[in-house]
């Protein structure tokens, strides 16, 4: 077990993943999962079912500088 936050985030192994964006259907529009980017620098798409192939990735770093 890690001693503190920093073992964790400086494990080798995915441990703290962090949702920085969103996956949308460019079908409808619908918000079909998460991009997660892990300690390990590691990116993931997350689906709340099944992948899609027409789709569009909105960052939400994108966003912020949008405003």
């Amino acid at each position: 077990m890690a001693d503190d936050l920093g073992d964790l985030l400086n494990s080798s192994k995915k441990t703290i993943g962090t949702a920085v964006g969103r996956i949308v259907s460019n079908d409808d529009g619908r918000h079909v999962g998460f991009v997660y980017e892990w300690n390990t620098g590691e990116i993931q798409n997350a689906w709340f079912d099944e992948p899609e192939d027409d789709v569009v990735y909105q960052m939400f770093a994108d966003e912020e500088n949008a405003a």
